[in-house]
C-alpha cells in the first residue's frame, strides 16, 4: 500500500467540498496525474495498492475522491466527510451524474470537473492525466467522458477502465450476446429485433443524453482509452445490471467489456488498448490494479505487486491539494537522496586516496580501517541530522 496518504477537501463551489484521499511520489515534480473513481463499496484504499516503484518512477500523483452516500456508515473510511461534503441519497447516484442531495445544483460530474481543474492548476507541468475506474468506477468514467465540458480542455487524457456492469453505446446497434466477442465484425452490430425497452436511452445509449449525441460521440471517440479486461470476471452476481437494456450488451462483465471494445473498433474505427488480466482475479479491483499489465498501462512499468499495510496509517489532514505538507515531504525526500549521493562520492574519493598513498602495507591497512570507521561515523551523523530535520 502506498503511503503516506493525505486527506484533503476540494472546494466545488457554493460552500461545498469533495473529500479526496491522495498520494504523491517523493520526487521533485509531478508528471502524471491519476484520478481513481471508487466502486459502490467506496473502498478508497483500492486506489493505493499499486507498486510504489512504478508510481514513483512515473512521478505520479494519485487522487481518489469520495462520492459519499448519505445512508452509509463511513466510520471506517480513511477520510471522514464533514458537514460541507457532498452526499448522494442513492448509493449509485454518483455514477449517472445525479445531483448531490445536499447541493441540488452540483452533480457528481461537476464535482469531478472541479477536482480536475484543481489538480491541473496545481500541477501545470503534468504531461498525462489518467482517469481510472473498475466496476462502478468504470461506468462513471465511460459516461463522464461523453458529457464533461472540462475534460476536452485538458491535455494527455487517457481513460483506463474495466469490468463495468454496462457501457454507453454511441448508436442504436448491438451485437447478438451469444456471439464470440473476439470474432465480431462491423456487420454483426445491428439494431436489435425485438428491441429491449429503453436499451438505447441514456445511460445505455445516447437517447436523452445530457449533451447532443454528436457531441457525446465525438468526445468518447476522441480520448485515448485502455480497457482493463479481466478474463474470469464472468459471474452474474456482484450487482451485475440484469435489465434488458444491459443484457443486450452481453451475458456478463467480461463479455460486455470485450464486446464494447469490438464495437468501438469495428463500428467507429477507434483504437482501444487492452490491459489483460488473465490470472485469477474475478470481480476484484485490488487484484486487477496489482496486475502487471494494468500497472504498466497506468505508470509504464513496475512489477504489479503492492506492499500490504493498513490504509489508515500515515493519513494526514490538510485543506487543499498542493499543500505545504506534501511539499515538506518532497523536500525531505530530496534531501535524503542528496545525502546518499554525497556519501557514495565520499566513499569513492576515500578509496582512491587510500590507493594513492599505499606505500607501506601495514600502514595502508591501518589507514583503510581508520577511513572505513570515519565513513561510518560520517554516515551516522548525516542520517541523524536528516531524521532530526523531519
Amino acid at each position: 500500500m502506498l503511503s503516506p496518504l493525505v486527506a484533503q477537501y476540494v472546494d466545488v463551489g457554493q460552500g461545498f467540498n469533495l473529500p479526496v484521499l491522495a498520494w504523491q511520489a517523493p520526487t521533485s515534480r509531478v508528471d502524471s496525474v491519476n484520478v481513481i473513481i471508487h466502486g459502490l463499496t467506496r473502498t478508497l484504499s483500492e486506489g493505493f495498492v499499486f507498486d510504489s516503484g512504478a508510481a514513483t518512477s512515473a512521478n505520479a500523483l494519485i487522487a481518489v475522491p469520495l462520492f459519499e452516500h448519505s445512508g452509509r456508515d463511513s466510520s471506517d473510511t480513511p477520510i471522514q466527510p464533514n458537514s460541507a461534503s457532498l452526499r448522494w441519497d442513492k448509493s449509485n447516484g454518483y455514477i449517472d451524474n445525479s445531483n448531490a442531495a445536499n447541493a441540488p445544483s452540483i452533480s457528481s460530474y461537476t464535482a469531478l470537473d472541479n477536482l480536475l481543474i484543481n489538480l491541473t492548476t496545481t500541477y501545470p507541468a503534468a504531461t498525462s492525466i489518467h482517469l481510472i475506474g473498475f466496476s462502478a468506477g468504470a461506468q462513471f468514467l465511460n459516461r463522464y467522458a461523453a458529457v464533461s465540458d472540462t475534460l476536452p480542455t485538458l491535455h494527455g487524457v487517457r481513460l483506463i477502465f474495466g469490468s463495468a456492469s454496462s457501457w454507453l453505446y454511441l448508436d442504436s446497434t448491438r451485437a447478438d450476446p451469444s456471439l464470440d466477442p473476439a470474432q465480431l465484425q462491423r456487420t454483426d452490430f445491428r439494431v436489435p429485433d425485438p428491441a429491449p425497452k429503453a436499451y438505447d436511452a441514456w445511460k445505455y445509449g445516447l437517447q436523452n443524453a445530457p449533451v447532443p449525441a454528436s457531441v457525446a460521440r465525438a468526445r468518447v471517440l476522441g480520448y485515448a482509452t485502455t480497457l482493463i479486461s479481466v478474463r474470469d470476471d464472468t459471474k452474474t452476481t456482484n450487482k451485475l445490471d440484469g435489465s434488458d437494456a444491459a443484457a443486450v450488451q452481453g451475458t456478463q462483465r467480461f463479455v460486455r467489456g470485450e464486446t464494447y471494445r469490438a464495437y468501438l473498433e469495428a463500428v467507429w474505427g477507434m483504437r482501444v488498448e487492452v490491459a489483460r488480466v488473465d490470472e485469477e482475479c474475478g470481480h476484484n479491483a485490488v487484484r486487477a490494479y496489482q496486475n502487471i499489465n494494468v500497472t504498466r498501462a497506468i505508470f509504464g512499468g513496475g512489477d504489479g505487486v503492492g506492499a500490504a499495510m493498513d490504509v489508515e496509517e500515515g493519513v494526514e489532514a490538510v485543506d487543499v491539494l498542493g499543500s505545504d505538507a506534501v511539499s515538506g515531504r518532497l523536500a525531505v525526500g530530496f534531501a535524503v537522496a542528496v545525502i546518499v549521493v554525497a556519501l557514495v562520492v565520499v566513499a569513492i574519493m576515500r578509496t582512491i586516496g587510500q590507493k594513492l598513498v599505499l606505500g607501506n602495507e601495514k600502514e595502508g591497512s591501518k589507514s583503510e580501517v581508520d577511513d572505513q570507521d570515519d565513513v561510518k561515523s560520517d554516515k551516522a551523523m548525516l542520517l541523524s541530522t536528516a531524521f532530526r530535520s523531519t
